[in-house]
């Protein structure tokens, strides 16, 4: 992705956040189950924990491998 693209989701977030998550790699990388609760959170879903462990362990790199 260039520059501008991410520059303009990055004001579209700050002006409308309602309805732009931005959800940043290092975060996830660092907390991937948090991310995976504030996304829940941001779509309005109601995930239990052991949801949450069980999506952030299937989004894992290692998990997508072909």
């Amino acid at each position: 992705m260039c520059p501008q693209q991410v520059d303009g989701w990055v004001r579209r977030a700050r002006a409308d956040p309602a309805h732009v998550l931005l959800v940043y790699y290092e975060e996830m990388v660092a907390d991937l189950p948090a991310a995976v609760r504030q996304i829940a959170n941001f779509t309005g879903r109601a995930v239990s924990e052991e949801r949450v462990q069980e999506i952030a362990s299937l989004c894992k790199f290692d998990q997508m491998a072909p």
